[in-house]
């Protein structure tokens, strides 16, 4: 999915929690039409979130 490769960018500029929460509501919009299961879309994004914030130098990796 692109949105993992632009959530994960994002969260390099942002924080990760605020990431996920914009991209949230296009992820699961976009996996109940492609008929993906949605929980792991979900999960898959926060993880991205996780990982773009840990490939800063100042990043702050969370739990989300």
């Amino acid at each position: 999915m692109l949105f993992i490769l632009v959530i994960s960018l994002s969260s390099t500029v942002i924080m990760n929690d605020t990431a996920v929460l914009i991209f949230i509501p296009l992820v699961v919009a976009t996996s109940e039409l492609a008929s993906v299961d949605t929980g792991r879309a979900v999960a898959l994004s926060a993880i991205a979130a996780n990982v773009g914030s840990a490939l800063t130098p100042i990043g702050n990796p969370r739990t989300l």
